[in-house]
């Protein structure tokens, strides 16, 4: 299986009856809460499992899958990501994009059409995300903002900004 997204991670275990604690990476979380089945990985361990229950507790998700009724079973399951296939994941509102999509776009300055480089790492810190292109053992962190970025073609693979002084020196 290729192209799997993470959406959240099994993070430790709740109780004595089976139940996991998940941590949410998605930009849905209530996702979990109508989940049926879901697809576990960790490394090249790949699992697919029937979900029993899902509730939020305490900024988590707690959920039972079936076939795991004690906790020293739930405990096999900690560190594994709840992934789906990209495909299947729900669509965004016009101009917004997973990270999934923007890692691999390679960079281009929009007057110009020179290529910057590429997308290998998107920062989420709290102001705005950051790109980090990579080219010629050169990194430049792209603020993700709309002064900078302009069009964004994710199926192209192509991002044109438009660079502050001194951001590409």
């Amino acid at each position: 299986m290729s192209n799997l997204i993470k959406i959240g991670e099994i993070v430790g275990v709740h109780g004595l009856k089976g139940e996991v604690r998940v941590f949410s990476t998605s930009e849905f979380p209530q996702r979990f809460l109508n989940l049926n089945q879901v697809t576990l990985r960790r490394g090249q361990d790949i699992k697919q499992l029937q979900v029993s229950s899902a509730r939020a507790h305490k900024g988590l998700y707690i959920l039972t899958f079936e076939g795991v009724a004690s906790r020293n079973a739930a405990e096999t399951l900690r560190g594994f990501e709840l992934v789906v296939a990209a495909q299947d994941a729900l669509p965004l509102p016009p101009g917004q994009w997973y990270i999934w999509q923007i890692i691999g776009c390679e960079v281009f300055i929009a007057q110009t059409g020179q290529l910057v480089g590429k997308v290998t790492q998107v920062l989420q810190p709290p102001a705005n995300d950051v790109y980090v292109v990579e080219a010629e053992g050169k990194t430049y962190y792209i603020p993700a903002t709309k002064e900078v970025v302009g069009n964004v073609d994710v199926n192209q693979g192509r991002i044109e900004i438009v660079p502050l002084a001194g951001m590409l020196e």
